[in-house]
């Protein structure tokens, strides 16, 4: 269970990063609206992707 969790979180990750990198650069799906906001997003989500990596490779 806690192995699907981990692999969940980096899914999620996945997704949110690519949303956020997405409006950054090119303005889709919120048009560019905060850029701090994306940064700050951005690095939240790498928190969030490195912390579910770590879990993962330690369960193993």
């Amino acid at each position: 269970m806690s192995k699907a969790l981990c692999i969940a979180a980096m899914a999620v990750f996945a997704i949110l990063l690519l949303i956020f990198l997405l409006d950054m650069l090119i303005g889709i799906p919120f048009g560019r609206a905060s850029i701090p906001t994306d940064i700050w997003f951005v690095l939240a989500n790498g928190v969030l992707g490195t912390l579910g990596f770590f879990i993962f490779r330690k369960l193993k």
